[in-house]
């Protein structure tokens, strides 16, 4: 019985990783956008600004296609990006 006991316990957890990922990894994604591409913009290296545009083309269209575009384009100047 209590071996049944700990194999909930471990299933939890791990059904619990597996969530807090699935939330998390975006998020921290859609977070570093401004940071980064602020750098890359700065450091004037065309070469790294093309790869780091594909990297972050899914927020490009989050951008161009729903109501985030002024959120998006304040957080990038927050990082330091833009005029």
């Amino acid at each position: 019985m209590k071996q049944a006991t700990v194999n909930e316990a471990r299933d939890g957890r791990v059904g619990t990783t597996f969530w807090w990922s699935v939330l998390l990894v975006p998020l921290v994604y859609l977070i570093s956008f401004g940071p980064v591409v602020a750098l890359v913009e700065k450091s004037g290296n065309r070469g790294l600004r093309d790869r780091v545009g594909a990297l972050y083309e899914p927020v490009g269209w989050l951008h161009d296609n729903t109501l985030l575009k002024t959120p998006l384009e304040d957080y990038y100047r927050l990082c330091g990006g833009g005029k």
